[in-house]
């Protein structure tokens, strides 16, 4: 009985490190949102935005970090990482950041813009996941999103402040 009892137990102590890396390699992004885009003092844009992972396994999963790059047009806009934390078992977990940029659309992208046609943002993001700091595995999705819509306003804004002050050195 004693030889069932100890046979289980270190299967089970051998078993628990193949789950944590199953439960690393379950790890979903579902989403890569933008909630708003503002314009600071220097007119250049700040984006709020937010990558939402979902952890759906029955132990907690380390995020180390989530790296990003965001493309309009083909022309890099944005990238940095988001530092990580720990997605609670099954469950989600949304990891925010704000950044400010120094893009300025070409001609036809903010024209595009200001006519209310769709301009699309291109998300590439890689999530890193670890077990122990031993084992990382890196997840990747490419998300896109229509930015048109949210940056209409503060281009037009942008616009009319730039127009402001030109006619005020006139």
């Amino acid at each position: 009985m004693k030889k069932i009892i100890l046979s289980i137990f270190i299967i089970l102590i051998l078993a628990f490190p193949f789950y944590q890396l199953y439960s690393l390699n379950s790890v979903e992004f579902q989403s890569f949102s933008v909630q708003e885009i503002s314009l600071d003092s220097r007119l250049h844009f700040v984006v709020n935005a937010a990558a939402k992972l979902y952890n759906p396994s029955y132990i907690p999963v380390e995020i180390k970090e989530i790296r990003y790059v965001a493309y309009v047009q083909g022309e890099e806009i944005m990238n940095g990482i988001i530092a990580g934390s720990t997605i609670p078992l099954k469950s989600s977990e949304s990891f925010a950041f704000e950044q400010t940029i120094n893009w300025v659309p070409d001609i036809e992208t903010a024209m595009a813009i200001t006519q209310g046609k769709n301009v699309t943002m291109t998300i590439s993001t890689e999530a890193d996941v670890s077990y122990l700091y031993f084992f990382t595995i890196t997840g990747k999705k490419q998300s896109t999103i229509e930015i048109g819509k949210i940056l209409k306003p503060v281009l037009d804004r942008q616009i009319t402040a730039i127009s402001d002050a030109l006619g005020f050195f006139s």
